[in-house]
């Protein structure tokens, strides 16, 4: 059997439906208000995790500032004293170069003023052995005349006096001279008139009134190895041989060079070396 609207009857609302439907309304808007609580908890969160966000980020932005910051002040306080240390040592080296140089310039200057003083010690030396040597030639000139046993007396005195004021024969410098040289040894006997010795050479020099042809030959045939043979400490050194007289003709003159020998040949109040040709031996 169907039954029709008209045959339903509505149910009495009664009390314990009301109350239901009470309860069931409170614990939806309990739901409601917790879920409003729940989202606004998050909603705070989220607010909240954005602040931090932005404090954290300005707080690097500020920390990243303040470091740049810092290291641009490092940097140039660097450079600053980077710039200030090399103006401080160019300075220095400034300073260091005119100190240099005028030390070199005092020291040109005394040595400049020490040479002048030195020339102008040689000049008097010179000038003082010069008139020697001319009161010396004076001297034997004025003993020459008429004695003729000492014309080779004077003659060695005058070439002595020259040689041994300046030390210097053939472009050598000698540190020790000895006059009327003798030695025996086994059957040789030699006799020298002059002779100059340093660490590497010997110069012997022959002193003749009027030199010929013959003495000229005899240094090289007997004067030479009579002085190797007796003076044997001076085999390693060089020799070189001179002639000095008062007068040479041109054969004289010729054989010295040919043999390589110096001459020595008084001019006036001085003595004339022609020494260029002389070779050692």
């Amino acid at each position: 059997m169907t039954t029709t609207t008209q045959d339903r009857k509505e149910e009495p609302a009664t009390f314990e439906k009301v109350w239901e439907m009470f309860r069931e309304t409170d614990r939806l808007i309990k739901e409601m208000a917790q879920e409003r609580v729940e989202k606004s908890r998050e909603a705070d969160l989220r607010h909240k995790e954005m602040q931090e966000d932005v404090a954290r980020r300005q707080k690097e932005i500020q920390e990243e500032a303040a470091r740049r910051h810092k290291e641009m002040q490092e940097e140039s306080a660097r450079r600053q004293k980077e710039m200030q240390e090399a103006a401080a040592r160019r300075q220095e080296a400034a300073a260091r170069r005119q100190e240099e140089a005028a030390r070199w310039q005092k020291e040109m200057q005394e040595e400049a003023a020490r040479r002048q003083e030195e020339v102008g010690r040689q000049q008097k030396e010179a000038a003082r052995t010069m008139e020697e040597l001319k009161q010396t030639v004076r001297n034997v000139s004025q003993q020459l005349g008429g004695m003729a046993n000492s014309d080779g007396d004077a003659a060695e005195e005058l070439f002595a006096t020259s040689l041994e004021s300046k030390m210097m024969f053939a472009g050598q410098h000698y540190d020790f001279i000895d006059f009327k040289v003798k030695r025996k040894g086994g059957n040789r006997r030699g006799e020298f008139d002059i002779v100059l010795y340093n660490g590497t050479a010997v110069a012997i020099v022959e002193v003749k009134s009027k030199a010929c042809q013959a003495d000229v030959e005899k240094l090289v045939t007997k004067k030479l190895p009579d002085f190797r043979a007796l003076f044997p400490q001076y085999k390693d050194h060089d020799i070189y041989l001179g002639i000095g007289s008062m007068s040479f003709d041109d054969r004289v003159r010729s054989k010295a060079h040919e043999l390589g020998i110096g001459i020595l040949r008084q001019k006036g109040d001085t003595i004339e070396a022609d020494t260029g040709h002389v070779r050692a031996y």
